[in-house]
């Protein structure tokens, strides 16, 4: 794929693999809190 300079790739993470389930800080808050992009289907 070829990208422009002021282009970024978008990543994928499943936000399972970060945090344990049981976590007091859950990944998709904390990653809200340093300002990336997250979605979380409910």
């Amino acid at each position: 794929m070829a990208l422009l300079k002021n282009e970024q790739r978008m990543h994928w993470y499943v936000m399972r693999d970060l945090k344990r389930p049981n976590a007091k800080l859950p990944a998709y808050k904390q990653l809200s809190d340093e300002h990336i992009e997250v979605f979380t289907p409910m």
